[in-house]
């Protein structure tokens, strides 16, 4: 059932992109991001890993007006968690491939709030560090496809994008700031 909600949202967002007269310009976003992960321990319990592991990453997007306020994203993020010893802690790697749509609400001339829902893939990749874990390391690979929902607001071409994601394998909440490269 998960899937044909998948197949019917991107389909939606694919024939609202060919049917809506664009009255914007396309812009590309790039973001710095810190990542709150919270792993579900019923999902995933191979590892000892801390239920909340911190990750910083980057995002890149293509923004595409469908109407005057109506703007679809298509992305891609990689964060994974600052280890600087190698693999001394745990290791969590993700990729999120995403895309959403949200309406943009322009208050006061400058500031604009853009509420925004989406469709991502995510690939989570888990490795027990050797700091404190006797025997061999375990290691997994996890994907899964999700909703997410957030805010985003923008200041001329500088943002900051919130936005939450639960899924499968635990709730990731990220915190985003970023700028609009417009053509």
């Amino acid at each position: 059932m998960k899937i044909i909600k998948s197949i019917f949202f991107t389909m939606s967002l694919l024939l609202a992109t060919y049917m809506s007269p664009v009255q914007s310009e396309v812009t590309l976003t790039l973001d710095l991001f810190y990542s709150d992960f919270n792993l579900d321990r019923d999902e995933i319990s191979f590892t000892e890993l801390a239920q909340d592991a911190d990750l910083i990453g980057i995002e890149a997007a293509i923004v595409y007006p469908l109407t005057t306020h109506l703007r679809s994203r298509f992305g891609i993020g990689l964060s994974s968690t600052l280890d600087i010893l190698g693999d001394t802690f745990d290791q969590v790697n993700l990729i999120e491939y995403f895309v959403d749509v949200g309406y943009a609400f322009t208050i006061g001339g400058a500031l604009t709030v853009l509420p925004h829902i989406g469709i991502a893939y995510l690939d989570l990749d888990i490795a027990e560090g050797r700091f404190l874990n006797p025997g061999d390391e375990a290691n997994g690979e996890f994907s899964d496809t999700d909703y997410f929902a957030g805010i985003k607001f923008s200041i001329n071409q500088f943002y900051l994008n919130v936005r939450h994601t639960a899924f499968k394998y635990g709730e990731l909440s990220s915190f985003a700031f970023g700028y609009e490269f417009r053509f």
